[in-house]
C-alpha cells in the first residue's frame, strides 16, 4: 500500500524490476519500425497478454504508426529548433 510503504521502495522491489525488464523485450515487428526510437514498443500495459514470455505488438501501434506518419516530420523540425534555442 502507498499508504504503508514509500514510492521509492516500491521503485526498487522486484516486482518493479521484472515489470521494467519485461518491458524492453520487443515484439519481432517493433525491431525494424522506423518510429521505435519515439515509442519504444509503448507501455507494457498496452502490449498484453504475453506471448511466449514477450509482450505482444501494442494495441495502440496502428494508431501511433498514423500519428507519427502524419506528425513525425514536424516534430523533427520542433526538436531542432528547441536544440537550437
Amino acid at each position: 500500500s502507498i499508504l504503508e510503504k514509500s514510492f521509492f521502495f516500491f521503485e526498487k522491489s522486484e516486482t518493479a524490476a521484472a515489470f521494467r525488464a519485461e518491458s524492453h523485450t520487443l515484439p519481432e515487428a517493433c525491431t525494424g519500425c522506423r518510429w521505435l526510437p519515439l515509442c519504444r514498443g509503448g507501455c507494457k500495459r498496452d502490449r498484453e497478454p504475453l506471448l511466449d514470455g514477450i509482450p505482444s505488438a501494442n494495441r495502440l501501434c496502428e494508431g501511433h504508426k498514423m500519428f507519427f506518419e502524419a506528425c513525425g516530420e514536424r516534430m523533427a523540425r520542433l526538436a531542432e529548433k528547441i536544440r537550437r534555442s
